[in-house]
């Protein structure tokens, strides 16, 4: 199950049917395999607005990251920014995932 349709990530992404569905579907799977290893279960499957809206900010942060010249994402205003696929990928979304982590998936 998909926290993010195809159809929402490319309005988010304004991009129109410039990319094939299945490209973007792998984006949606890869992030929402990331957050389902994040939260609990029952939480997943409920699928509440804020996890949704971070599976939306990470899909679309993972789709400039593989599509943008030299794999920097760039604003509205043309600044370029960091690749962000490393360790700290899922940080800018913790606040909203943060109500429903699994505390089993930490260590220590």
């Amino acid at each position: 199950m998909a926290l993010v349709t195809v159809e929402e990530l490319k309005t988010a992404l304004g991009i129109g049917n410039l990319y094939a569905d299945p490209t973007l579907q792998q984006v949606i799977d890869s992030v929402t395999d990331v957050i389902e290893g994040y939260v609990t279960a029952a939480s997943f499957d409920d699928e509440p607005p804020a996890m949704k809206e971070a599976a939306l900010v990470l899909c679309i942060d993972l789709f400039q990251t593989q599509n943008s010249a030299g794999g920097q994402q760039v604003a509205i205003d043309f600044t370029p920014a960091p690749f962000r696929t490393g360790r700290s990928f899922t940080s800018k979304v913790s606040g909203l995932l943060a109500p429903y982590f699994d505390e089993g998936m930490f260590v220590g």
